[in-house]
């Protein structure tokens, strides 16, 4: 199996280096603390990138999808732009930032949900997370599970949800824009 090791904490160079070493010309970005992704929204974002017209699609911005259905497509020319740029701990650690910070110098398409729902959340951050995935896993007999089949078990269920309401959507980048601060002050 081939594999890359990169960077622990610079993420964007590990993306880049990773891209590199295989020449790879477009990338999708799935990350690892979504399990249930749904491939029917990830072949939605896949099939509205074309290179000639996107540097950037996304299902993200503005976030529409539960958390936990993210995904990413960009170029390879792009990527190498911003892993050129990016200086903050945030864009570095979390790979797309400057897309959409510095949005002006991008051509970025974002693909909407028909109806925002973007209050709820499947991703795995917090031990509370695994365990609404585990009942999610172990409640839903069809493969893969989509977007849908969750939906229609926590209409059954709605008390399931309640595991992981409070949690802070992108509590880890929240994170990093503080640690910004601290890199400009030193700067």
């Amino acid at each position: 199996m081939d594999f890359f090791r990169g960077d622990s904490q610079d993420v964007l160079d590990r993306y880049y280096q990773c891209a590199k070493h295989f020449s790879f010309s477009t990338i999708v970005r799935i990350t690892s603390d979504t399990p249930l992704i749904d491939p029917r929204i990830t072949d939605q974002v896949i099939t509205k990138f074309d290179p000639s017209k996107y540097d950037y699609v996304c299902n993200t911005q503005p976030r529409t999808f539960p958390q936990g259905t993210e995904t990413e497509v960009f170029s390879f020319s792009s990527l190498e732009y911003i892993w050129n740029k990016a200086t903050l701990p945030s864009e570095r650690e979390h790979v797309t930032p400057y897309f959409y910070t510095h949005s002006e110098k991008f051509r970025i398409l974002n693909i909407e949900n028909s109806e925002n729902i973007s209050h709820l959340r499947w991703c795995i951050d917090v031990e509370n997370d695994l365990k609404l995935v585990k009942i999610f896993v172990n409640g839903i007999k069809n493969r893969p599970i989509l977007t849908n089949d969750i939906l229609q078990f926590l209409k059954k269920n709605p008390e399931v949800f309640e595991l992981n309401k409070g949690h802070i959507i992108n509590e880890g980048y929240f994170k990093s824009l503080k640690e910004d601060e601290e890199f400009q002050k030193k700067q």
